[in-house]
Formats: C-alpha cells, structure tokens, sequence
C-alpha cells in the first residue's frame, strides 16, 4: 500500500505515525526552565541548507553570568542519539528498509559478532539497544571539540576484524541479538 498503515510488502509494519505527536509546547524562553535545572540552552532551524533562525537562552557560564549565545558551542553527547533514530525512522517511513533488515544488507562492511554463532544483527536490534554489541571505552575515541577520527572511520574500525578499534571480545557480548539489553553508545 505504500502510503498509509495496514499489510504492506515491507515486513507487515504500521507506518501511519498513529497519533498525534504534536502538542501545544510554546515558544522556548527564559533560561532556568521548569525548577531552575537549566540554567541555559540554545537552538537553531535550518531550512534548505542555511540556518533560519538561531537563538540562545540562559546562562552559558552562570559564575561569570555569560549568557548563551546562537555561537555558544554545547557538547552533544547522547543528543545526537535523538537526532539519529529520528533520522533512522525517516528513512524507515520513506520505505527505504525495514526495521528487522539486516544491517549488513544496509553497510559497506560485514558486522560479525565473533562471541555468538549465526546471528543477524536487524536495524530493530539497534535502535532497541539488543545487537550484543557493547560499548568499548578503551577502544572509542573521545575528545571536546571535532573528533580527529570521522565517524565512518571509527565505526569500520570498531567492527572489522584488524580494525584500529576492534576488540572481538570486549566490543561484543556473548549475547544473540535480541536476548538482552545492553544500553550502547556504538
């Protein structure tokens, strides 16, 4: 059916969105928030490429009074987890794979856990946090600022064998994939 909900030929998955995800949230303002737990924050709206709009909130530094501004850099850290899995579910919604797909139909490198016989890793284990892969903090690189290390580098390098960061005992679980929840950063 394509459009819409209801058996389609893509695994039998709803993509109608079911409901209203909107909400009335108001305009972001002032710079403590709710309870005085966010001293500052700032926000950006790209449209075509440019930014439309960008503002800043609060306090940067609250000691020295230094207020946001839309060039105040924040670390984004687990951040970018929401921005991914709503690309992730764009791209799903677009019909481009499925959620039980195998990620190495999707990648231009075989992932193999090495700890466990016969698993297919499926982007649903991924998003879920049930791959039986595991975060290596020995072998991920971290640093402020831009990493030296591009992201496609690092995640080859993760799970390839010979890769400048695999390990195939501590970066994998002994787990099958969808046995268990390992919360990872990878």
């Amino acid at each position: 059916e394509g459009e819409g909900g209801g058996e389609d030929n893509n695994g039998g998955e709803d993509r109608d969105g079911g409901g209203d995800v909107g909400g009335g949230g108001g305009a972001v303002n002032g710079g403590q928030g709710e309870g005085g737990q966010i001293p500052g924050r700032g926000g950006a709206v790209g449209v075509d490429g440019q930014v439309a709009w960008a503002e800043g909130y609060g306090l940067a530094n609250v000691e020295l009074a230094a207020p946001v501004t839309a060039e105040t850099p924040f670390m984004l850290a687990s951040v970018s987890k929401t921005v991914t899995a709503t690309a992730v579910m764009q791209l799903w919604e677009d019909w481009l794979f499925t959620l039980d797909e195998d990620v190495n139909d999707l990648l231009p490198f075989a992932v193999d856990n090495p700890r466990v016989e016969d698993e297919t890793i499926r982007v649903r284990h991924l998003v879920t946090h049930t791959s039986g892969i595991r975060d290596n903090w020995n072998q991920m690189p971290y640093s402020d600022g831009d990493s030296p290390v591009s992201l496609g580098e690092f995640v080859e390098g993760y799970f390839t064998p010979g890769g400048n960061f695999y390990h195939e005992t501590q970066n994998f679980s002994p787990n099958m994939p969808g046995e268990s929840y390992d919360y990872c950063n990878v």
